[in-house]
């Protein structure tokens, strides 16, 4: 937002990729899947020594498990309330999702089922 922040020798700072990432001004539709958006525009594999080890290979595996799932004929969610996702709002937009039982919460979104034509 432009303002000047002052930090001194040994403060912490924190910064939040996930929030960093949702920036309109620098990631226009920041919430919508948009499967042209360069990938190296991702901050979520970190950066530097800091980096994800696994970077190159999720990212692969990712297109290859999108490729395969969008040729599936009839892709569509589930009838009724197995085919919704059912999401817990978190802070600065974020969301964490119901397990599959509904037990608890998980970061990783499982709850929607989806069926296909063979």
């Amino acid at each position: 937002d432009g303002r000047e922040v002052h930090v001194k020798a040994g403060d912490r700072v924190f910064v939040s990729l996930a929030s960093a990432a949702r920036e309109e001004a620098y990631f226009p539709e920041a919430n919508k899947v948009n499967p042209r958006r360069p990938i190296d525009s991702y901050m979520h594999f970190g950066a530097g020594p800091h980096s994800c080890l696994g970077r190159e290979v999720s990212q692969v595996a990712l297109v290859e498990m999108f490729r395969a799932l969008f040729r599936k004929r009839g892709l569509k969610r589930v009838p009724g309330p197995l085919g919704e996702l059912k999401k817990v709002p978190q802070p600065g937009g974020l969301y964490l999702y119901m397990t599959e039982n509904w037990g608890g919460v998980s970061p990783f979104p499982t709850s929607m089922k989806i069926s296909w034509d063979e």
